[in-house]
């Protein structure tokens, strides 16, 4: 099986372990587990707070579980990187689950360009800044929990007057990432509770052919799981 490569933080290098995600739709009953009750409630809130965002389109909310899954990864392969935030990040392989892997509840917030990013652009619009507020008020009350912020990007290439600031599409993507961390440390959630992932144009969720396609791509994913 061919082993891919991402931005992953330092935290799941020392656990020998990374999300490996196997399911994505909403479950119609709460996973079981002991952080079910706790992850119910957080659900509902979020749903209820982000629901006009979520009925445009422009934001998407899903409750599952993942499983941890043994890399095959060596310390000559890991590339650690800091985002300048005092963050953890750093590159590790995904793998698939095996021997001894274990399964935890996650919610995951995946949010649009619409919300969050001109094409090309890092800085978040101010109807991003004021969905991830929200979210950061509801999660800065919790306790216990891997709060994952994930930048993507299309696969346009970065535009003449940006190349200063970003080298590849990578580079602009772990500043999405970055930002969108940024505005939930200034709503109450703890740095310890974060950590980056970046993928740049690596992992997109729709054909690049189209516009509406490319924008789905530009996006930030938020995956909260239990620690």
């Amino acid at each position: 099986m061919m082993t891919r490569y991402a931005h992953i933080s330092r935290m799941a290098l020392l656990m020998g372990s990374v999300l490996f995600v196997v399911g994505c739709a909403a479950p119609s009953t709460a996973p079981s587990g002991s952080h079910g009750k706790q992850f119910t409630t957080m659900w509902e809130e979020i749903y209820g707070r982000l629901k006009p965002e979520i009925d445009s389109g422009n934001i998407s909310v899903e409750r599952g579980e993942v499983t941890l899954a043994n890399p095959s990864v060596t310390n000559d392969q890991a590339n650690t990187n800091s985002d300048g935030m005092g963050l953890p990040s750093s590159a590790a392989a995904v793998g698939t689950p095996g021997p001894g892997a274990a399964s935890r509840e996650f919610i995951r917030i995946r949010l649009t360009d619409r919300v969050l990013f001109d094409s090309g652009e890092d800085q978040i619009k101010a109807d991003g800044v004021n969905v991830l507020s929200r979210l950061g008020r509801i999660l800065a009350g919790e306790k216990g929990l891997e709060i994952v912020i994930q930048g993507y990007t299309d696969n346009a290439s970065i535009r003449e007057r940006l190349r200063s600031k970003f080298t590849d599409n990578m580079a602009l993507s772990q500043a999405r990432a970055a930002n969108a961390a940024q505005i939930l440390r200034n709503n109450g959630v703890a740095s310890e509770s974060l950590r980056l992932e970046w993928f740049g144009e690596s992992r997109p969720i729709s054909s690049n052919e189209s516009e509406e396609g490319r924008r789905r791509n530009r996006r930030v994913e938020i995956m909260i799981t239990p620690k």
